[in-house]
């Protein structure tokens, strides 16, 4: 219940609609299990800050992988 939701496939808008190939898969979630995720992230994300790694990027607010490959560039050159 909490999970899950109803896959639907979307035409990516080029290509014939006869193609299989030329569809994503779209999930529509439960608009109440997205509320709840939304309530467990915004009470978790702040403890699990405290606890992370300094090498330890993404799914953090405002912390993308990126970030990480960035930072750690000037060791590889």
């Amino acid at each position: 219940m909490w999970k899950g939701g109803q896959l639907f496939p979307l035409w990516k808008g080029f290509g014939s609609k006869r193609d299989p190939t030329k569809y994503r898969g779209i999930v529509l979630l439960n608009v109440l299990g997205k509320r709840w995720h939304a309530f467990l992230r915004k009470m978790v994300i702040p403890i699990a800050d405290l606890h992370r790694l300094p090498t330890q990027f993404g799914g953090f607010p405002m912390q993308q992988p990126v970030q990480g490959i960035l930072a750690q560039w000037p060791l590889f050159v």
